[in-house]
């Protein structure tokens, strides 16, 4: 979700939403306990939010084809969550699922290119780009490509 303006005709400011979705990775180890197999299962989970603000360069709005080159900051909400289905016999009490909340700010760069099907209606395609830099062993790239409807009075 966003909203934005143009500020003059050819630049604009706004702000994204990203609810962004949940990812989780289930693994499975067998370890003989007393004698006897028993699967554990680790649950890994992982949840990214974002609020980022843009400032956005376009191309001329003369054209039924318009390019639009952001960048701004990004506010970014992660959550790890760690959980196992070990036994109290392989751990000494039944475990706690470990939460991990972290909340970082990086650069966020991203194009799209609105094509006009009404006067004043554009269809977007875009696509967002931005790094993670969280605690120190995790870190990666977030690209999130999207489609929305444009329209500008």
């Amino acid at each position: 979700m966003n909203g934005s303006g143009f500020v003059t005709p050819r630049l604009s400011v706004g702000f994204e939403l990203d609810a962004g979705g949940e990812v989780t990775f289930d693994d499975t180890v067998s370890v003989t306990v007393t004698g006897r197999p028993s699967d554990i299962t680790t649950t890994y989970m992982s949840r990214r939010r974002t609020v980022s603000a843009l400032a956005g360069i376009h191309t001329s709005s003369s054209q039924p084809i318009r390019l639009g080159v952001y960048g701004g900051l990004s506010f970014i909400a992660f959550r790890r969550q760690i959980s196992s289905n070990a036994p109290p016999i392989v751990l000494n009490e039944t475990p706690v699922p470990s939460v991990f909340d972290e909340r970082a700010t990086d650069a966020i760069v991203g194009i799209d290119v609105a094509i006009r099907v009404a006067p004043y209606v554009a269809i977007v395609p875009a696509l967002r780009a931005q790094g993670l830099s969280l605690s120190g062993d995790l870190s990666g790239f977030s690209i999130r490509p999207s489609i929305g409807a444009r329209v500008t009075f």
